[in-house]
């Protein structure tokens, strides 16, 4: 390998063969969606854009067979462009459909992880003084913190553009890459026995699927087409809950969790399940700046096995949680290959069902002199059969049920909203 191609970590190389499969496939698009209101420099926007790509390799990568082994390589030329367009209509109302005919065209074309780049960017202009900046990153080169490390870095590079000064970022003292071979090479040596042994040992016996009422039946083969459907926890609900969660030694992720664990229960008639749930992976202090692909999905047992009081339920997450912080870096798709799981088109086993929270301001971002508003997406694909994501605001929680569309209708997820 020479100094910028290297090979994929095993979660990238997992992502990647999906791609290899179903190439058209937008399941592992990451998009985040802005209004700009106030007089914006679209140069100086753009400028900041090219300094991130840059700064970070991850932003410069594409990825090839080399004698046929996967490989990420790095181009010493930043290719990440943000392209402009006006948005036409006689009135607001048709600028708006417009505009989301637009991102709808957007979300649907897939990236050419050899060609690249593997980063959107389109700046819409919907009227005077008012933009939309859609970003799209390709997980196989980003994860949810990557989008927050890209909104920070941008608003400080743009600001630093306007008063015509340098950005003054620390120097990343990872690279991606290297960190990607170092994994790799540990966890093929003495790493992955240690840790596939405890996963092991954590889902001996437990069912790959939860067996939860579906309004379709199963496809042969999954389409990853989905739906969205969202809800808001009022603020005085959310205090509570964190007060609650002192009280029980855990953070609000243990709480927002057991109630999943509790609905899914019920629904599938089930005392012992699977929920899965992202984890930053990103286990070093050089690690924390750097855009990447670092989280993994790891697979948290649900025990609701003697009809356990919501105290005894939280102590046995809690111990289930720290246990799986400390053994997070093997990607699911080994655990499932070493237990010899069959595999199949139609479900993922262990990834049937995902819970995530995200952290106040982990996306927010603040452009010099605008007002800049994080928008909601409409997102019509799906990685799994459910996937319950808590945003935690500071004033109140909102959550989002995204659902396969192929198993689930609309009014089925409104009522398990309801019922959570």
């Amino acid at each position: 390998m020479t100094k910028d191609t290297f090979r994929l970590s095993l979660a990238q190389e997992a992502i990647w063969l999906f791609q290899q499969l179903r190439p058209e496939s937008t399941a592992y698009h990451i998009p985040a969606l802005f209004r700009l209101s106030g007089p914006l420099d679209v140069a100086a926007l753009q400028r900041s854009i090219k300094a991130i790509a840059r700064r970070h390799e991850s932003l410069r990568t594409t990825f090839h067979l080399d004698h046929g082994v996967p490989v990420q390589r790095i181009s010493r030329r930043p290719e990440i462009t943000m392209e402009t367009e006006d948005i036409e209509g006689a009135d607001d109302a048709d600028r708006q459909a417009a505009l989301q005919g637009r991102l709808r065209q957007e979300f649907d074309t897939s990236f050419d992880l050899e060609k690249g780049p593997l980063a959107r960017l389109r700046l819409f202009k919907i009227k005077a003084g008012e933009h939309a900046l859609l970003v799209i990153f390709h997980h196989i080169v980003a994860d949810g913190m990557s989008v927050g490390i890209f909104c920070r870095e941008l608003s400080q590079h743009y600001a630093a553009c306007l008063e015509k000064r340098p950005a003054l970022l620390p120097r990343l003292k990872a690279r991606y890459g290297v960190t990607a071979e170092r994994q790799r090479k540990r966890l093929r040596s003495e790493g992955l026995s240690r840790e596939l042994a405890f996963w092991k040992d954590q889902l001996a016996g437990v069912p790959t699927l939860i067996d939860l009422p579906i309004d379709h039946p199963r496809p042969a083969v999954a389409t990853h087409r989905g739906g969205t459907e969202r809800f808001e926890v009022p603020e005085p609900v959310t205090q509570a809950l964190k007060s609650a969660a002192q009280q029980l030694r855990a953070t609000p992720f243990m709480i927002f969790l057991a109630a999943f664990e509790i609905l899914l229960g019920r629904y599938a008639g089930q005392s012992d399940f699977v929920v899965s749930s992202p984890m930053s992976g990103r286990t070093q202090v050089a690690l924390e700046p750097l855009i990447g692909h670092f989280a993994n999905i790891v697979p948290l047992r649900a025990d609701l096995g003697a009809d356990p009081s919501f105290a005894t339920l939280i102590a046995r997450i809690r111990q289930r949680a720290l246990a799986a912080y400390a053994h997070q870096e093997i990607p699911v798709n080994e655990l499932i290959a070493e237990l010899k799981i069959p595999p199949s088109l139609s479900h993922q086993a262990f990834l049937q069902v995902i819970f995530a929270m995200n952290n106040a301001g982990e996306s927010a971002f603040d452009l010099s002199g605008l007002q800049v508003e994080a928008l909601e997406i409409e997102w019509n694909a799906s990685r799994t059969d459910l996937t319950l994501i808590v945003d935690d605001s500071g004033c109140g929680a909102h959550g989002s049920f995204e659902y396969s569309t192929d198993l689930f209708d609309a009014g089925t997820i409104r009522r398990y909203i309801a019922h959570y």
